[in-house]
């Protein structure tokens, strides 16, 4: 599996770099949409096992995005990274109180159908957002700290890994994976200000780092407890050892708002 990963991880890398750094904003814009489609399909099976369901559900997704690409306000557009933060409140209180409040919720396919919109939607306006009016470079070290930040946690829980940060919801994470994490991730920052110029202090912006890696786990679990409460064990299998589109893009769910948010409350 690692293997796989690696190789997996080494073809998509320099793609999704190049993507970031070199694509004009309207052709990155639909970039990005395609990717957060794939999401809406794989969330679909959360929603429902029903065809016709699915494929209703990825067209109205794509309807959101088609609409907030050509006829949204900027007050609209701007209001979203803050809705996706506000999810990202209740969607950690959902984890830490799992399984007790989940009969409230589970079985409601249109709440479910409603939480894919709130975790793919701000998503993709704060990674334009980030790329559109802070710069390209950051939407890239955001992905950069992610990756770190994932890398950090897989070799750190393996190797260290002994007490379990939310077994209910996903057994094979551990506090010593989250604390590798967050170290790789602000790593990742702190050296990137050799190159880049950050838009707040230096000790300011390590604390973002360390916040939009905090917050990167907790996508990974909100992802992780709807496959639990729907008995799915992966959202798909597109990536070579890396599972589904889901798999590569939770985390960016909720850093990306949290990301964007902080540079332009801070900055």
């Amino acid at each position: 599996m690692l293997k796989q990963r690696v190789i997996t991880a080494l073809i998509l890398a320099p793609l999704v770099i190049w993507g970031i750094l070199e694509l004009p904003q309207s052709w990155f814009a639909l970039l990005l949409a395609v990717v957060v489609m794939g999401g809406f399909w794989e969330w679909s099976a959360f929603v429902s096992p029903v065809k016709m369901v699915r494929y209703l559900y990825l067209l109205g997704g794509g309807a959101v995005l088609a609409l907030l690409q050509f006829m949204a306000s900027p007050e609209v557009l701007g209001a979203l990274p803050w809705v996706g933060g506000a999810w990202l409140l209740l969607a950690s209180l959902l984890v830490i109180r799992y399984p007790k409040v989940s009969p409230l919720w589970q079985n409601s396919a249109p709440l479910k159908a409603i939480v894919g919109l709130l975790i793919l939607v701000p998503m993709w306006v704060s990674v334009i957002a980030i790329q559109r009016h802070i710069g390209a470079e950051f939407v890239l070290l955001l992905m950069l700290m992610i990756w770190g930040a994932d890398t950090g946690a897989y070799f750190a829980g393996h190797r260290w890994g002994r007490n379990k940060l939310a077994p209910a919801v996903s057994p094979g994470k551990s506090w010593e994976g989250v604390i590798g994490g967050l170290v790789a991730a602000v790593a990742v920052a702190l050296v990137s200000t050799i190159w880049l110029v950050a838009p707040v202090e230096i000790w300011l912006f390590g604390v973002i780092a360390f916040l939009v890696a905090a917050v990167s786990v907790m996508g990974d679990l909100i992802e992780s407890l709807f496959k639990r409460i729907t008995g799915i064990k992966d959202s798909g299998n597109i990536l070579p050892g890396h599972g589904g589109v889901l798999d590569r893009i939770d985390s960016l769910t909720t850093a990306a708002p949290i990301f964007y948010l902080a540079l332009t409350v801070l900055a």
